[in-house]
């Protein structure tokens, strides 16, 4: 795992540098299935600066998003960053965040219909099921092991998305 001390943690400046273009439909290698992160591989940290780049970069032409899966740079892992703003519900005041090696290990059966977008095709809507609820279960990038139950609406909705992106899966 790597060391807090190595790990860069301002992200408001990372979008700064060049940050990673967001793969379009189309591009192949959205449709990959991602492996789990290895946390002691160095490169980790890379990709995970590189998300958080991307996802600052777009919100600031954007003024929206929230997330963005490794898959969505070109990264065939298991990651996502997320910046769900001051009043989320999940690590209140710890914006932004990353989930590493997240999966669904729990999922209602009942599910609802809504509209969806993404980075990945912005000015696409499309109409698709979700889950009514889920439980998703993730690694902090320091390696602490994390349960996430009792998501709001909004959360579990964009984690449905983000996941289904770590399994080639598009909304399309």
């Amino acid at each position: 795992m790597l060391s807090a001390a190595v790990r860069r943690r301002d992200w408001s400046s990372a979008a700064a540098n060049a940050a990673p273009i967001v793969l379009q439909l189309g591009d192949a290698r959205l449709r990959r299935r991602c492996q789990k992160c290895d946390l002691k591989d160095a490169a980790t940290l890379a990709i995970e600066r590189d998300l958080h780049a991307a996802l600052e970069d777009f919100r600031l032409r954007n003024g929206y998003g929230r997330a963005i899966s490794a898959p969505q740079i070109g990264h065939a892992v298991r990651m996502v960053a997320c910046n769900l703003g001051s009043s989320a519900i999940h690590r209140p005041g710890k914006q932004p965040f990353t989930l590493v090696n997240p999966e669904i290990t729990w999922r209602s059966k009942e599910t609802f219909t809504m509209w969806d977008d993404c980075m990945s095709f912005p000015d696409q809507m499309v109409k698709l099921r979700r889950h009514t609820h889920i439980s998703v279960a993730y690694l902090t990038p320091e390696g602490e092991p994390h349960n996430w139950t009792n998501l709001g609406q909004a959360e579990l909705e964009l984690l449905q998305h983000e996941l289904d992106h770590l399994d080639g899966t598009l909304a399309v």
